[in-house]
């Protein structure tokens, strides 16, 4: 079964910290992935990043065959959702 969603070398910074340092993740299409850890380990972080809600500082996020941030705004969200505990608003 090929994989959903492709995530190799990722690095994601907000201002001077790094959230996220070489993380990556084959989420597996037809499943259901749970993504758990401490307060501030950087579980929606990745998740922004994976949305293309947040930039990537480096690495790779593959949806399918395609990067993400190949997509138009319009066209990822068709291909994934993504709800926030709070009010975030995608650019």
């Amino acid at each position: 079964m090929a994989d959903a969603i492709t995530v190799q070398h990722l690095v994601v910074r907000r201002g001077r910290r790094t959230i996220l340092h070489d993380f990556s993740v084959a989420l597996p299409k037809g499943k259901v992935t749970a993504i758990i850890g401490p307060n501030g380990c950087g579980k929606s972080t990745f998740l922004k990043a994976v949305n293309c809600m947040i930039p990537a500082a480096s690495g790779s996020i593959r949806l399918g065959q395609r990067e993400v941030h190949d997509f138009s705004r319009k066209a990822l969200s068709r291909e994934m959702a993504f709800l926030t505990q709070t009010h975030d608003v995608p650019p």
